[in-house]
C-alpha cells in the first residue's frame, strides 16, 4: 500500500494526486486524519482540487479565514450532516451509519481564522479536524509543517517538495509589506494608509494607495472591503521578512499605533449593532483591533474598557486570548467569553454579545465595567437588573446565596412585587421544600426561607397574591397552592435558567440551579429564547480561570510574551 512519504525531499506536487488517490483506494482508513504539509507560502489550491478529482465522493472546504467552529460546521453540511441545534453529538453516529468511506479534504487549514496570526489555525489542525474525523469518515488536512501536530504519526503526512521554481518575489515596496502587517486580510484604505504610516513614519494618501493597488494588479485586489492580497502566500512572506527586518519591538510599536488609531477613531464608525455594522473601517476594527492589541502587549489594558469590548465578537477574544496564553486569567472578557462558549451561550448578533457582557460584570460586581457596556454605543437588546446566581465558571461562595430554584412566582410581599422561588432539598432521604422571597426591583431577599405550610400560613398577612392574579384567595395557604400555576421547567439541557419567566411589570425573572437573575428587556424584545443553549461542535478554546466577585483575589496565570516571534 503506498504510504504517505517520511522522505525529507518530500512528493513532488505533480504526484500528489495519485499518491493521495492510491492511499485512498486502499481502504481502511476511517476515522483517520491525514497531513498535506506545504511549505508556508506556496499555494495548495490546485494540488488538492486535483486530489479531489481522484477521489469520488470527497468534499473540499477552503479554511482561510473561518473559525474552526465554522469549517467543522460548513464540512458536516457539505456532507449532507443535519446539524444538531443542541450541539449534541449526533452527528457522530451519521458519519458511522454510511455505508462506504468518504473523504473530507481541508485546504489552507493554516490560514483559518479573521486574523493572520489567529489562533484557530492550530485549533482547527490539532483538535477540530483530529475529532471530526471519526466513523467513516477520513479527512485530509492541508496545513504547514509548523502546524502538524506533535504526536503526527508519520505515515500519515504527505510532506510535498517545494516546488522547483522559486514563488515570484512581491515588487519591493514597503507600502505592500505594511499591508502584509494587516491582521484582517482584507484591508480598508484608511486603516492600509495607517499601517505605512506607522511603518515608515511618513504619510501616505488613499487616492496614491488605490493607485498602487491598480498597478500591481496581479499582486493585489481592491473589493468591496478593501485592499488584500491575490495570493496569500506573498503576504505571508512579506509579514516573515518585515519581523527579520524591523524586529520584534518596532512591529510592537507598529501595532501599538494601530491600537491607538482605531480606539481614536472608533466614535466614527459607533453603532447601535456594534462597529462592524458602521462600514469597512468598522468592521476591520471589530475584527482586528483584539490581535493588534496582542502584538502590542496592551490587550488586558484593552480587557478593561468596556466602551471597547462591547463592539468586538466573542471568537475575537476567545481567540486573541488563546494566542497569549493556554490558560487565561478569570474576571475579564475573554474569560467570561471562554464560559459562556463552554455553555453554549453563543450569541448570533454582537448587540446580545454585549448584553452578556454586561450581565457577567454585573454578576461580579464590576459595575464600572457593566455602565462602560451600557455606555459603548451598541443598543442592548437587555440589561441585567440584578443577579442572584452562579454565573457560568464562578467560583465564590456568595454566588450560591439564591440557592438551586425549582419554579416562580409571582407575589406580593407587604404589596411590594415580588418573586417566590420554590427550592428543594433533602434531608434524610427526604425531600423538603422550601420557599424564599425576592423584591422584584432590588433582588433584596425579603425574609428568610420559609420551610413549611404552618409558617407560610403566619406570613398570611405579609405574602399574597398580585391583585389580578385571578385565585380564589389573597395568599397562597401552602407551598404546593402557592406554586399549583408554575409551568414545568423547560427543557434542563437547552437552557442554562430553565424555569419558566415570570414578567412582573418591566422586568422578566429567569431561574433555575444556577440561582435568579431579572432582566429588562428593551421595547419589543422577545425574551423567549434568553439562555438557550447552543453547545458548539468544535469544543472549547481553552481554560479560563473562575469568575468572582471583583475583590475577590486573583489567580495568577502564565503568559508568553505578547510580542513573541510568530507572525
Amino acid at each position: 500500500m503506498p504510504e504517505p512519504t517520511t522522505d525529507t525531499s518530500g512528493i513532488r506536487e505533480d504526484d500528489v494526486a495519485w499518491r493521495v488517490g492510491t492511499w485512498w483506494r486502499e481502504g481502511g482508513l476511517d476515522g483517520r486524519v491525514a497531513f498535506l504539509a506545504l511549505e508556508d507560502g506556496h499555494d495548495a489550491s490546485a494540488v488538492v482540487r486535483r486530489t479531489h478529482e481522484h477521489v469520488p465522493g470527497s468534499v473540499v472546504v477552503d479554511a482561510t479565514g473561518l473559525t474552526a467552529e465554522q469549517v467543522m460546521r460548513q464540512a458536516l453540511t457539505d456532507l449532507g450532516v443535519e446539524l444538531p441545534a443542541d450541539g449534541s453529538r449526533a452527528w457522530r453516529r451519521v458519519l458511522g451509519a454510511w455505508p462506504e468511506e468518504r473523504l473530507l479534504l481541508v485546504v489552507n487549514a493554516h490560514r483559518a481564522g479573521p486574523t493572520r496570526r489567529s489562533y484557530e489555525a492550530e485549533r482547527l489542525v490539532t483538535w477540530t479536524l483530529p475529532r471530526l474525523a471519526c466513523g467513516r469518515l477520513a479527512v485530509l488536512v492541508h496545513t504547514v509543517p509548523q502546524l502538524l501536530p506533535v504526536d503526527a504519526d508519520a505515515q500519515t503526512v504527505f510532506r510535498v517538495s517545494a516546488p522547483a521554481a522559486a514563488p515570484e518575489s512581491a515588487p519591493d515596496s514597503r507600502a505592500l509589506q505594511a499591508l502584509a502587517l494587516a491582521e484582517p486580510r482584507s484591508v480598508p484604505l484608511p486603516v492600509w494608509a495607517q499601517l505605512v504610516t506607522a511603518l515608515t513614519g511618513e504619510a501616505t494618501s488613499e487616492d496614491e494607495l488605490a493607485a498602487l493597488a491598480r498597478e500591481e494588479s496581479g499582486v493585489l485586489r481592491l473589493g468591496p472591503l478593501g485592499a488584500s492580497f491575490v495570493d496569500e502566500g506573498v503576504a505571508e512572506r512579506l509579514r516573515r521578512d518585515a519581523f527579520h527586518e524591523a524586529g520584534s519591538g518596532e512591529l510592537c510599536r507598529l501595532h501599538g499605533h494601530m491600537v491607538d488609531w482605531l480606539t481614536r477613531s472608533a466614535a466614527g464608525f459607533r453603532h447601535p449593532e456594534g462597529w462592524a455594522r458602521h462600514g469597512t473601517t468598522g468592521r476591520y476594527a471589530a475584527t482586528g483591533l483584539a490581535m493588534h492589541a496582542v502584538q502590542a502587549g496592551t490587550y488586558e489594558e484593552l480587557l478593561r474598557d468596556g466602551r471597547v469590548v462591547a463592539h468586538l465578537p466573542q471568537t475575537a477574544l476567545m481567540d486573541a486570548a488563546r494566542s497569549i496564553t493556554f490558560s487565561l486569567p478569570g474576571n475579564t472578557a475573554a474569560a467570561d467569553a471562554i464560559h459562556l462558549w463552554g455553555w453554549g451561550i453563543v450569541p448570533r448578533q454582537q448587540a446580545e454579545w454585549a448584553s452578556w457582557l454586561h450581565l457577567m460584570a454585573l454578576s461580579r460586581n464590576d459595575r464600572a465595567f457593566a455602565s462602560a457596556v451600557a455606555n459603548s454605543g451598541v443598543t442592548l437588546p437587555w440589561q441585567a437588573k440584578w443577579a442572584k446566581w452562579r454565573p457560568p465558571g464562578g467560583l465564590h461562595p456568595d454566588f450560591l446565596e439564591a440557592g438551586r430554584l425549582a419554579a416562580l412566582a409571582e407575589v406580593r410581599w407587604h404589596r411590594r412585587p415580588a418573586v417566590a422561588g420554590l427550592q428543594r432539598r433533602t434531608v434524610n432521604e427526604e425531600e423538603l421544600l422550601y420557599v424564599s422571597i425576592w423584591d422584584v426591583e432590588t433582588g433584596e431577599q425579603l425574609t428568610d426561607p420559609l420551610e413549611d405550610d404552618g409558617i407560610l400560613e403566619e406570613h398570611s398577612a405579609d405574602l399574597t397574591w398580585p391583585a389580578a392574579s385571578g385565585q380564589g384567595s389573597a395568599a397562597p395557604a401552602s407551598v404546593s397552592e402557592l406554586f399549583a400555576a408554575s409551568v414545568p421547567r423547560r427543557d434542563d439541557r437547552a437552557f442554562v435558567l430553565p424555569c419558566v419567566p415570570p414578567a412582573v411589570g418591566d422586568v422578566t425573572l429567569f431561574a433555575g440551579d444556577l440561582g435568579l437573575i431579572a432582566i429588562e428587556p428593551a421595547d419589543g424584545v422577545d425574551l423567549s429564547d434568553f439562555g438557550a443553549r447552543t453547545l458548539p461542535l468544535s469544543g472549547d478554546y481553552t481554560d479560563a480561570g473562575p469568575c468572582s466577585p471583583v475583590d475577590a483575589p486573583p489567580r495568577a496565570t502564565r503568559t508568553s510574551s505578547p510580542c513573541s516571534a510568530r507572525t
